[in-house]
């Protein structure tokens, strides 16, 4: 299974991606919601790897 990951936000270009290949015994006999499940565990881990985020103090 070849699944395309990416994260974006509402800026124009800001768009990261990635395709991963699944092998189909990771994901044989799972269920459309265990799937997806899994799926979503991959997109967030490529979302953790790719977003930075924070604050920074600039006038107090």
């Amino acid at each position: 299974m070849r699944v395309r990951l990416y994260v974006s936000t509402n800026k124009v270009g800001s768009k990261c991606e990635d395709i991963i290949d699944i092998p189909d015994d990771e994901v044989e006999g799972m269920t459309e919601k265990e799937l997806d499940e899994h799926l979503n565990s991959y997109a967030e881990d490529h979302k953790n790897n790719i977003v930075n985020w924070g604050f920074e103090i600039i006038d107090k």
